[in-house]
């Protein structure tokens, strides 16, 4: 599924012509909580928001646990 909005941020896509801004990459995160692997497409500052808050916290309240 596709959001024009970032789930953990909130912050709003650009929406560019060229598709090469929008990158967001895939990443493979070990949740202790649940004890599995989840793989999200997060971007740097997303990134450092679940490094700030926790992985199970920030991806509960985007909703995406």
């Amino acid at each position: 599924m596709r959001y024009n909005r970032q789930e953990i941020t909130g912050r709003r896509r650009l929406l560019q012509p060229c598709s090469c801004y929008q990158v967001q990459p895939e990443k493979t995160l070990f949740i202790p909580e649940l004890g599995k692997k989840v793989t999200v497409r997060v971007s740097a500052k997303g990134l450092k928001t679940m490094k700030k808050r926790g992985a199970f916290q920030t991806l509960k309240k985007a909703g995406m646990i």
